[in-house]
């Protein structure tokens, strides 16, 4: 990336300010100029819209002293039923709102992927432009509402992109509204590639902390994931070669990680997930060649690993679950430490230390469902009360002996077509590596 720098700050800086505005401003200039670092200096800075990265920008704060803070949410019913692919809309009361503002647009037959993420763009009235164009039809008999929603920093179509060194503070008390899971994350990635994301902290946000969908060579590193609604990672939608380092999850409202659907040769090494309300990690849907190595899983609501229940066709084929700490997980639900369901093939656990205390409740080790169509578990250890190490249920197929192959996972296991489901401008290109001493790719 460039060695061009820009400052932003209350005072003494390049760019002055304390909001979104100014952050955004600030990396819109560096863009133009073919990029560079924008370094946010300590302070707290106030979100009403997302701030939006651009290509080869990298986003830097001072760790802690640098916070970004979700402003308090605001409301409106809907006054006139709008369509699919206008850019307006018309508020019940809009002078709760303010061109510049993020916002979603909903109502009770469009949810998920049909609701709208946009930016107010123009008031006319009770009418305001939005910069993206509506996903849906909604209507105020339908409970159509508008309300200030978004992912405080979002990366949307770009690369070579980089944030470290913040902290994004979700502002849940002031924010009863649930920002959507799969693209309002405290931190939110679509379509981007080789993206770098280290020793960032999401915490009490109404969402998910990080999610990705359909990106290539995302690095996580380091990063903190706590107190927030949802789950604290959350790859999915066709995302490749992510690689998620020592990031701690701890205390949110879903699970620790969420591989969502086809998030394929990505690794999760030496993090941690812990006191979370879900399982720690959860696997599933065409979730396949990835691996899960190194990490400590404690103290999970649900299973510490979890394979969920699919047919063979979506199964998390090829996936290994080794070497990690596992210890007191099903506080409140499930069956093992390590569940493996569905019709899945080519699963490897091997080598994890599982634990449990004196009075937790009984789960067994690692159990594998009847629907299991192959599987090797091989040398863990169990410390503690279990009804069983391992519990395998009739049908399964299961070895239990040392494997006499390695499984093609992780991000250099990549085929060189495994990108080819991506947008166009996400396949080829060499993947990011690790850091030089700058913190660049």
């Amino acid at each position: 990336m460039s060695e061009q720098v820009i400052t932003v700050g209350a005072a003494g800086a390049d760019f002055c300010g304390a909001d979104n505005r100014a952050i955004q401003a600030a990396i819109d200039e560096i863009a133009r100029g073919g990029g560079g670092t924008v370094q946010v200096l300590p302070g707290a800075y106030l979100l009403e819209d997302s701030v939006h990265l651009r290509d080869h920008v990298r986003l830097v704060g001072a760790g802690a002293e640098t916070v970004l803070r979700k402003a308090p949410e605001r409301y409106s019913r809907l006054a006139a039923y709008v369509g699919y692919g206008h850019y307006d809309v018309s508020v019940a009361d809009p002078d709760r709102f303010a061109v510049g503002m993020g916002v979603t647009i909903r109502d009770d037959n469009a949810v998920g992927f049909y609701e709208t993420i946009a930016t107010l763009t123009w008031r006319d009235g009770d009418r305001f432009g939005i910069g993206h164009m509506l996903n849906h039809d909604y209507a105020p008999r339908h409970g159509g509402e508008l309300y200030t929603s978004f992912p405080p920093v979002s990366a949307r179509f770009i690369a070579n992109v980089e944030v470290r060194d913040l902290v994004i503070d979700g502002n849940r008390g002031e924010n009863p509204h649930t920002l959507n899971g799969c693209r309002g994350a405290g931190m939110y990635l679509l379509a981007v590639s080789q993206a770098v994301v280290a020793n960032v902290a999401v915490r009490d946000l109404n969402g998910d902390a990080i999610g990705f969908q359909q990106c290539r060579d995302l690095r996580l590193e380091d990063c903190v994931l706590e107190n927030n609604a949802g789950h604290g990672l959350h790859p999915g939608s066709g995302s490749l070669q992510g690689a998620m380092r020592r990031c701690r999850c701890v205390g949110n409202g879903g699970d620790g990680i969420f591989f969502c659907l086809r998030a394929t040769y990505c690794i999760c090494e030496s993090c941690k997930f812990v006191g979370n309300r879900g399982h720690g990690v959860s696997i599933g849907e065409r979730d396949t060649h990835n691996a899960i190595v190194g990490c400590g899983i404690e103290g999970n609501g649900d299973a510490g690993v979890h394979f969920r229940d699919t047919d063979e066709v979506m199964a998390p084929h090829a996936t290994l679950v080794a070497g990690n700490d596992l210890a007191d997980n099903c506080r409140e639900q499930g069956e093992a430490e390590i569940s493996v369901q569905g019709a899945v093939g080519d699963v490897h656990v091997l080598e994890n230390v599982i634990r449990r205390q004196a009075g937790a409740r009984p789960v067994a080790g690692v159990r594998v469902a009847s629907a299991v169509v192959g599987a090797q578990v091989w040398g863990n250890r169990c410390q503690g009360d279990f009804t069983a190490p391992t519990q395998v249920e009739p049908g399964a197929k299961v070895g239990f002996t040392r494997p006499e192959r390695e499984l093609p996972v992780g991000p250099d296991a990549a085929p060189a077509d495994a990108d080819r489901h991506l947008p166009p401008q996400v396949r080829g290109g060499a993947p990011c590596r690790p850091a030089q001493p700058n913190g660049s790719c």
